[in-house]
């Protein structure tokens, strides 16, 4: 369709745009803007997005790079052109992962890459964002060195690094800290670094296991060493009088039927006469059989989401160990003394709509829009003094919880983050020293929390074991009391209240064990000791217990009945 600069209307053009794109005739689509520049400008879709956003949203390559072609380097704000959310196409196919059109653009106009949107962020930020490390890359490279950084940064402070690690993108989070190396120590609003960050992924890490039915076939897997035992059972301790016996009598039988195990047969425990078809040497071969099965099952595709399941969590498990490594060895002592308590100022304020040297390439009418938007705020703050009143209130909150941002180590510990508190003690052993705002240190956290892995880690440690698990917080309250408080939210899954009451003596006495002595008698300030507590917290859960057993031993009761009969 031919327009010329005489009947030309924009209400057609936008309207012929809107057409052709939602029924996929790019070929017209690209004619249109070669006759008629102002089409690339054109917003053919109420969300603000032009044809180009459209083309680049659909992944439309050949159709993109077309479009690019025709533009002049006279015209390049036509590349500028934002939406709603101030989203340039760019933006978009950032945050898609289409590295080739990325290049396209990039290339074309190279100052894009700065661009920030409504959220503050630019398209490097927002490739990092949703993982797209091979875009980051591509727009890394083209982008200004001088300003890597600040594309690299938001409004509140958060870094590329910040959003690598929290959306677990540890591949690409790897590859930031050798690329941005200032990033590892930069810090947000709320006084949080990277580190922190990777402190609060307790599932990336390889001691902490989350247990899951579908991933635990054969039951409860409770992995954590509370005992002293190298085998845990897998019953209550009820339960070991009947387990011995048992295995005695087992005992006996298979020493009585050892002689007789052989290729012509043997007798089984129930006093039946088994035979064997095959000697004992071709169960290998049957072993090879099942295993060959396994892995048909696999190439077929059958089973291959379990395996890939299994692939990406230890992938996952080795990324956080190696990132954790480059954290803390880019760290100084000096700098891990500030960490969370002095964060970086911003460059740029919150109210900007953009950065000023990416505001100042939007065309003219881009430009009057956002003058607009900015009157009727400032009209609208002056008239709402108290609204005012209430933000710069929220504000001094913030300033003030700036500086009560916990440490690595105590937010490692309270999620059973092993690795991460070994290491850090490795490097700083003064950690062991950090408290929170109730006063706690890891050790208590790791009590309160039911951590035992942590806990295990700091009984290891060579320091001053006395002062460190004498420690008491703002209420008075040692190791001790915190491990006879009940939690609701715990570590391990035990079915019942009675198996879980077991664990909670278990982890009470264990934690006891190894408190010094003298802190026995001690009182919190509210004069109470740990055995009033725990007697107070588990009184609920004893009763619950109870009921549980007498259920399941009446349903016991009913099943043998049934099976005697």
């Amino acid at each position: 369709m031919a327009f010329t600069m005489e009947d030309s209307n924009m209400h057609e053009i936008k309207k012929s745009l809107f057409k052709y794109a939602m029924q996929g005739e790019w070929n017209e689509v690209v004619s249109i803007c070669k006759q008629q520049p102002r089409a690339y400008k054109t917003e053919i879709i109420a969300s603000g997005d032009t044809a180009l956003h459209v083309a680049v949203s659909e992944g439309k390559e050949s159709i993109v790079e077309e479009l690019v072609e025709l533009i002049g380097e006279t015209d390049l704000d036509a590349l500028e052109v934002r939406n709603e959310q101030l989203n340039t196409p760019l933006h978009l196919v950032a945050s898609m992962g289409n590295v080739n059109i990325c290049k396209c653009l990039a290339e074309k106009h190279p100052k894009l890459v700065g661009v920030r949107n409504h959220d503050h962020e630019t398209p490097l930020f927002s490739a990092v964002l949703h993982g797209r490390k091979h875009a980051f890359l591509c727009l890394h490279e083209i982008s200004d060195s001088m300003k890597r950084d600040e594309y690299g940064r938001r409004a509140d402070g958060k870094t590329i690094l910040h959003c690598a690690i929290f959306g677990e993108f540890f591949d690409l989070a790897f590859q930031i800290i050798h690329l941005y190396k200032n990033f590892v120590n930069y810090v947000d609003e709320e006084g949080f670094t990277p580190l922190h960050f990777l402190a609060g992924k307790p599932s990336a890490f390889r001691s902490v296991k989350i247990m899951r039915k579908l991933e635990y076939s054969e039951g409860y897997n409770l992995s954590y060493k509370i005992s002293d035992d190298k085998k845990k059972p897998r019953y209550p301790d009820n339960y070991r009088t009947f387990s011995m016996g048992r295995r005695r009598r087992d005992n006996l039988i298979d020493s009585e039927n050892s002689k007789e195990r052989k290729y012509k047969g043997h007798q089984s425990r129930n006093g039946a006469r088994q035979y064997r078809l095959l000697p004992p040497n071709y169960d290998v071969i049957f072993e090879f059989f099942r295993l060959a099965t396994k892995a048909l099952l696999v190439v077929l595709g059958l089973r291959i989401t379990n395996v890939q399941k299994i692939k990406d969590k230890k992938e996952k498990h080795t990324w956080s160990c190696q990132i954790m490594d480059e954290l803390l060895k880019s760290a100084s002592m000096y700098e891990y003394d500030w960490i969370g308590m002095k964060p970086l100022p911003s460059r740029y304020s919150k109210h900007e709509e953009a950065r000023p040297n990416s505001h100042e390439l939007l065309s003219d009418t881009k430009k009057n829009e956002i003058k607009k938007d900015r009157n009727k705020e400032i009209t609208a703050s002056e008239t709402s003094s108290s609204g005012i009143k209430q933000k710069e209130h929220k504000k001094s909150e913030k300033k003030k919880t700036v500086g009560k941002v916990d440490a690595a180590i105590l937010i490692a510990a309270k999620n059973g983050v092993k690795e991460m508190v070994e290491k850090i003690l490795d490097l700083f052993p003064v950690a062991i020293h950090e408290r929170d705002s109730e006063r706690k240190n890891a050790v208590l956290l790791a009590v309160e929390h039911r951590q035992p892995d942590v806990y295990e880690v700091l009984l290891r440690r060579n320091f001053m074991r006395d002062i460190v698990f004498s420690v008491v917080d703002n209420d008075g309250n040692s190791a001790l009391h915190l491990a006879a408080m009940l939690r609701h939210s715990l570590p391990w899954h035990i079915p019942g209240h009675a198996l879980q009451m077991q664990w909670e003596i278990k982890w009470y006495k264990y934690v006891k064990k190894s408190m010094p002595r003298h802190f026995f008698p001690h009182f919190n300030n509210h004069n109470k000791t740990h055995k009033e507590i725990f007697t107070e917290n588990h009184g609920n859960l004893v009763h619950k217990g109870g009921k549980w057993l007498n259920n399941t031993s009446s349903s016991g009761s009913v099943v043998a009945t049934l099976i005697h009969y």
